[in-house]
């Protein structure tokens, strides 16, 4: 003889996991709540146009095209820095993205400076990322 099987009826488990996924893209969304990273503001004082700044930024941003990833990383640095070009978080943000999937350092980053963006920039840094992308797989 086979036992009859009991079929749940209960809502609660679906309930718990709806919740639950709520929950972590709610916790992906920004807020206004969170504080803004200090690196966000580049004093005018901090931006160097020197020779050897531009001289490394040129250089970096080749090696950065030419798919070095630990390049891309310093070229998103010296944009947030402003070291060689005028500060740019929407582009240090699009190239983390772009060494972001490479590196999980970068995409810390990335995630740091996107916190100083507003939607719009992230956005733009977004469909930047997709330009670098294109331009550095070309090559």
């Amino acid at each position: 003889m086979v036992a009859p099987v009991r079929v749940r009826t209960s809502t609660a488990a679906p309930l718990r996991r709806f919740t639950g996924a709520c929950i972590f893209v709610l916790a992906l969304l920004p807020t206004s709540a969170h504080a803004a990273s200090p690196s966000c503001d580049v004093p005018a004082a901090t931006v160097s146009t020197k020779k050897n700044d531009v001289a490394h930024f040129e250089v970096t941003k080749s090696a950065a095209l030419a798919a070095s990833v630990p390049a891309q990383v310093e070229l998103a640095n010296l944009y947030r820095r402003g070291r060689g070009v005028s500060p740019d978080l929407t582009r240090a943000y699009a190239w983390l993205n772009v060494a972001a999937a490479k590196s999980t350092v970068a995409a810390d980053q990335r995630d740091e400076v996107a916190t100083c963006l507003d939607l719009n920039q992230r956005l733009e840094g977004q469909l930047l990322s997709v330009q670098l992308l294109t331009r550095v797989s070309a090559r």
